[in-house]
């Protein structure tokens, strides 16, 4: 009896710890944040790349960029929405993670003003063909907001 009983503690305790943790980022892979492409430089981004749902994301060889149409998800209505155009500096911090790391998100976006677009993103594909990436809400749920050029 007291065998079951402890094997039954166990049972449920590890139950209950994966019901609470959930997925995380290191889990499994959503499509877009795949490996930082070897040798990546920053002239390598320069360029524009078409959103996906919508916008367009320019970076300028200058470290400006010019961002029309972020989209948001809305998770009350359960669609992305049209957040607007922004525009700022951005930095490709190849230095500051190691290359070939699935998860580094080296690319930064400063803006004015953070709701119109911004933040960290993942970068991957080839230098010849770059894909950013962000997560758009929860991690779990795998909705990134991508741009290819």
């Amino acid at each position: 009896m007291r065998r079951r009983s402890m094997v039954l503690t166990c049972v449920l305790g590890l139950g209950a710890s994966l019901l609470m943790t959930g997925c995380g980022q290191g889990d499994a892979l959503c499509g877009a944040e795949g490996p930082v492409p070897q040798g990546l430089a920053q002239q390598d981004m320069v360029g524009t790349y078409r959103g996906e749902p919508f916008g367009t994301l320019t970076l300028k060889a200058d470290g400006t960029y010019a961002l029309d149409d972020w989209a948001h998800y809305d998770d009350l209505k359960g669609k992305y929405q049209h957040s607007g155009a922004t525009d700022g500096v951005w930095k490709l911090a190849i230095s500051e993670h190691v290359e070939g790391m699935p998860y580094d998100t080296p690319l930064t976006l400063r803006s004015a003003d953070p709701s119109k677009g911004g933040g960290s993103f993942y970068v991957s594909g080839s230098r010849q063909k770059p894909r950013i990436a962000k997560y758009s809400g929860d991690p779990d749920e795998c909705r990134l907001y991508e741009f290819n050029r």
